[in-house]
């Protein structure tokens, strides 16, 4: 009874740990991809209709990146006892270079571009060994609602960081805020993928 009962914290732990790893990185998708990162590359890094060309290329470099390593990975992932050791280098890269794309100003063009193809890399790679977690933590017949969940929460973390650095964009308004929004975000995505470093066994 003792034991069933240790087992059943454990795993409740390790899906909040696996919950709030959701939670941090829809802030990276939220951020870098979808509402400030892109517009801002397009925008102001390059400007006109080329920022929207470039931008349309690094996305696919990014991918074609993904894309080629991706098999290997999932390949690392059904077989490999290093699943997290290699979650915490794409993640790093993900955070790192996401806080990187803060050094990127008007006409860093190149700079910008090489950034956020790695950070792109790091996040995509990441999220294989993180996937690869989920039949850990579920039955096969119960996959469906821990993922749902998931998803759920991790919507709410990309929705809490935009209402954190929007806010702030506007107010002090002008490139500097929008620079050091890249930074929160990193630390954001950071600290909420702590627990599944830490905590998940």
């Amino acid at each position: 009874m003792a034991e069933d009962e240790k087992s059943k914290r454990t795993l409740v732990r390790n899906r909040w740990a696996w919950y709030f790893y959701d939670f941090g990185n829809s802030a990276y998708a939220a951020v870098v991809l979808l509402a400030v990162y892109s517009a801002y590359f397009k925008e102001k890094v390059v400007g006109g209709a080329e920022g929207s060309r470039l931008w349309g290329v690094s996305v696919g470099i990014a991918m074609l990146c993904v894309a080629l390593i991706s098999p290997v990975l999932g390949a690392i992932a059904d077989f490999s006892a290093s699943k997290k050791k290699l979650l915490l280098v794409f993640t790093a890269v993900a955070c790192g270079f996401t806080a990187l794309l803060s050094l990127v100003g008007e006409g860093d063009v190149v700079m910008g571009m090489v950034f956020f193809i790695l950070a792109e890399v790091g996040y995509r790679g990441a999220q294989v060994f993180y996937n690869s977690l989920l039949p850990e933590i579920a039955e096969p017949d119960d996959i469906g609602r821990v993922s749902g969940i998931g998803w759920a929460l991790g919507s709410a973390g990309g929705v809490l960081c935009l209402l954190i650095i929007l806010p702030l964009i506007m107010i002090f308004k002008g490139p500097i805020m929008i620079r050091l929004s890249f930074i929160i975000t990193a630390v954001y995505f950071a600290l909420a993928s702590i627990p599944i470093f830490t905590r998940f066994k």
